[in-house]
C-alpha cells in the first residue's frame, strides 16, 4: 500500500522548566524539519580516490509558520512573560471634523492624553501641538476652519498583554511535537497517525514581522533541536496505523 500525506503538522510546545507546561498550540501552515550533517571524503592514492567519509555533526532544526498572530510566538523566542499591565501608547485618531462653539474651533477625540498634550495635523499636512483638558481639543485660529476634518495624535495609558523585550533575557527549552495524517493513494483514506517528538528544542531569538497591505502576517519560528546528553537523542518519528474503524475520508 502506498501512502501520502498532504497536509501540515499539529505543533504543541511545553517548557522543559517546571511542570512542563504547554504553553502553546499552533495552527500552522508550515511545519518543516531540517537535517543536515557534517561529512568529509578521506582521499588517498593514485588518483586521489575517495577511500572512506566521516561523518559526525548532526544537526536538527524545525521551523514553524503560524496562520494567525500570537503574542506567545515573540514571547517564547524572546524568553519573555506576558502579563497583565499598563503602557503608554500612541493614538492617532484621523477625520475629526472642526467644529465652531460660539467662535471656538474644536474637535473632541476619545482617548485621554496622559501628558495633556495633542498634536493636531490639518489637510495640507501641517501640525501643531496643543495643550488639553479632558476630551475636547481647541483648534488654533487660522489652523483649519469649521467643518474641515482633521487628524489627532496623542499618548494614552492603556492597559492589557504586555510583554517586555529585555537584553539580558533568553529563549528558555521546550519539548515540541509535531502530528500529522497519511493517506492510503488507492482510496484516500486517512490510514496512520505520524507523530514526531523532539524533547529539547531552542527557539530561535530571532523574530521579524512584515506588516503589509492586504496581507495576513504568517509568524515564522525556528529552533535548534538539541540532543539530550545521556543516550544521544535527538528526536523520534512514530507511525501508528489507524483501525478500519478509524479511518477517514477526507470531505473536498
Amino acid at each position: 500500500m502506498s501512502r501520502y500525506i498532504a497536509d501540515t503538522a499539529d505543533i504543541t510546545m511545553r517548557k522543559n522548566s517546571g511542570n512542563k507546561q504547554t504553553v502553546f498550540t499552533a495552527e500552522a501552515q508550515i511545519g518543516g524539519i531540517g537535517v543536515s550533517e557534517e561529512s568529509e571524503v578521506i582521499r588517498g592514492g593514485i588518483g586521489n580516490k575517495g577511500l572512506y567519509t566521516i561523518k559526525g555533526a548532526k544537526d536538527v532544526t524545525l521551523d514553524v509558520t503560524n496562520a494567525t498572530f500570537s503574542i506567545d510566538y515573540l514571547a517564547m523566542s524572546q524568553g519573555a512573560e506576558i502579563t497583565e499591565d499598563s503602557a503608554i501608547v500612541s493614538q492617532s485618531e484621523k477625520g475629526l471634523q472642526v467644529t465652531d462653539n460660539e467662535g471656538t474651533l474644536e474637535i473632541s477625540i476619545k482617548g485621554t492624553p496622559v501628558d495633556e498634550q495633542v498634536t493636531i495635523v490639518n489637510r495640507d499636512g501641517d501640525s501643531t501641538d496643543v495643550d488639553v483638558s479632558g476630551s475636547t481639543v481647541e483648534v488654533p485660529s487660522g489652523f483649519a476652519n469649521a467643518g474641515e476634518s482633521v487628524s489627532a495624535v496623542y499618548k494614552e495609558e492603556v492597559t492589557g498583554k504586555v510583554m517586555t523585550i529585555s537584553g539580558d533575557k533568553f529563549s528558555e527549552s521546550y519539548e515540541v511535537s509535531y502530528k500529522t495524517i497519511e493517506y492510503d493513494t488507492e482510496t484516500n483514506r486517512v490510514v496512520r497517525d505520524i507523530y514526531l517528538n523532539f524533547p529539547n528544542c531552542s527557539p530561535s531569538g530571532e523574530f521579524e514581522m512584515q506588516f503589509e497591505n492586504g496581507t495576513a502576517l504568517t509568524p515564522s519560528l525556528s529552533f535548534t533541536v538539541l540532543a539530550n546528553p545521556n543516550t544521544g537523542l535527538i528526536g523520534e518519528v512514530v507511525e501508528v496505523d489507524r483501525k478500519d474503524s478509524e479511518q477517514q475520508t477526507p470531505t473536498p
